[in-house]
């Protein structure tokens, strides 16, 4: 097995020793996290939970987040970061989604449930990455 420094590529069998090389580090919301991305370009983990706050963290630094956008009325439920924009896009319990600028911490687009057809699928439009039209 290859020592931790060794490793390029994470094959899932792997993944047991990396972790286990790895030190663990937390981030602490008081109400939860339920949805998380990692952008590794620009190295940022996003968080969103129950309080309705996406949170910004650089990994190096847990004790607080970097950044913080509001503005979700109701839990978010998930999150990916564009890396090719640099953009936050998360949504809520609600299906409402916010397009968020990762360098300005500005919201730069709303998109609500009721401008949806009802057969769209949350999972693949956020599978794509790509900022809403």
């Amino acid at each position: 097995m290859a020592k931790c420094n060794q490793l390029t590529h994470l094959p899932a069998k792997g993944l047991k020793h990396y972790l286990h090389c790895r030190p663990v580090n937390t981030v602490s919301v008081n109400e939860g996290v339920n949805a998380f991305d990692f952008s590794p370009t620009a190295n940022v983990i996003a968080t969103g939970g129950t309080d309705n706050i996406v949170r910004l963290w650089h990994p190096g630094i847990l004790r607080e987040p970097t950044g913080r956008l509001v503005g979700h009325r109701f839990t978010v439920v998930d999150i990916v970061i564009n890396d090719i924009d640099q953009h936050v896009i998360s949504l809520s319990s609600t299906a409402v989604i916010r397009v968020w600028d990762m360098d300005t911490l500005n919201l730069l687009q709303v998109k609500g449930p009721a401008r949806f057809s009802r057969s769209i699928n949350y999972v693949d439009l956020f599978s794509r990455r790509r900022m809403l039209p």
